[in-house]
């Protein structure tokens, strides 16, 4: 998973832990779909803790970090759910719910904001089952388990009302919004992602593509969102070939650098899509490269219907790359590589 940190300094020495929580041997799944976590679960007093920001971005949540408080305010279907370290109080759309006091508080462990699995599940209406001869957490989302589709390896889309590609238009996800996401030296990866973005727009339309942007403008569109304007079919009655969400990086090792792209491995030309861009963005640029990744836990890799990615720049938090992205030249050659890795997939998947 992307190694973004949703945590600022905090002063507040009680609420960071390392050595009393041991690391669990927990799987987590929602709706058999499993959650891969960059930091495991935790078990807290033999309570599992899983780190908030990657749990909810699985499942298609969006979380800002608001540093003054020490919260995490978490968008996710419809509700806007508050998350304070060391709180009895959990929000709901401005509604209390009281944390027990046998149970833990949301708290900071090796450096990442975790909570108690089964208060997540309660806030959101999921069911949680736990398997102590496996280690296995099972959570059931009503909502997402009939509308889970995937691309076989043919590149058509696996579900009972299969629909075409249109290879004449792309979706385009300037990631996050509003002032959410990496925030290093006053650079904000919201503002990065969409100067690339509308680079990579341009380039496109110049080359005769119909370009859909999930955002033109700095406001932000749940994961949801992103993925229905992208299984939208276009005017053709097709979808749009592929899906392109576009981030920074950030890590509490600044000397972290490089591109990453994340893919669905299922997808046969979400792979390609994949090392067809980080190939193109090396070429094109200066940065580093830091290989493609599994990222089919990702909600927006996993629920849109055509090929999609999700491309981690750089890193904000490195020094060198923060310098290029912020740079005409940098932003350039990286819109220029994604641009190309773009038209060389839809090409390929004409050609089948």
């Amino acid at each position: 998973m992307k190694k973004k940190r949703i945590i600022a300094a905090v002063t507040a020495a009680a609420l960071t832990l390392s050595a009393p929580a041991a690391f669990a041997d927990v799987n987590i799944s929602v709706n058999g779909w499993p959650i891969y976590f960059e930091q495991p679960p935790v078990l807290y007093n033999e309570r599992t803790m899983v780190p908030i920001r990657e749990f909810f971005e699985a499942i298609g949540g969006t979380v800002v970090w608001i540093t003054e408080t020490n919260q995490a305010k978490v968008y996710f279907d419809g509700k806007e759910l508050l998350f304070t370290l060391g709180g009895r109080n959990l929000y709901v759309n401005g509604q209390p719910r009281v944390i027990p006091e046998d149970e833990p508080t949301p708290m900071l462990i090796d450096g990442k904001t975790v909570v108690h699995i089964r208060q997540i599940a309660d806030l959101i209406g999921y069911e949680v089952g736990w398997d102590a001869a496996t280690g296995a957490v099972t959570m059931n989302d009503p909502h997402m388990g009939a509308d889970m589709v995937h691309l076989d390896t043919s590149g058509t889309v696996d579900t009972t009302n299969t629909v075409a590609f249109d290879y004449g238009s792309v979706v385009i996800d300037p990631g996050n919004g509003g002032g959410t996401g990496a925030n290093y030296a006053g650079v904000t990866e919201d503002e990065i992602s969409l100067a690339i973005a509308m680079r990579v727009s341009d380039n496109l339309t110049a080359a005769g593509y119909n370009v859909i942007m999930t955002r033109e403008s700095d406001y932000q569109v749940s994961s949801q969102g992103r993925v229905d304007i992208a299984n939208r079919p276009t005017a053709s009655g097709a979808v749009p070939a592929v899906f392109v969400s576009i981030h920074c990086n950030s890590f509490d090792d600044t000397s972290a650098n490089g591109t990453q792209v994340y893919y669905d491995p299922d997808s046969m030309y979400g792979t390609i899509l994949a090392q067809n861009i980080y190939n193109e963005i090396l070429a094109h640029s200066d940065l580093q490269g830091a290989q493609v990744h599994d990222g089919s836990t990702l909600y927006v890799v996993r629920m849109t219907r055509q090929p999609a990615v999700r491309v981690e720049t750089a890193y904000l938090s490195n020094d060198s790359d923060r310098a290029y992205l912020v740079s005409a030249e940098g932003q350039s050659a990286v819109a220029e590589g994604i641009t190309a890795g773009i038209i060389r997939t839809v090409n390929q998947m004409m050609e089948e």
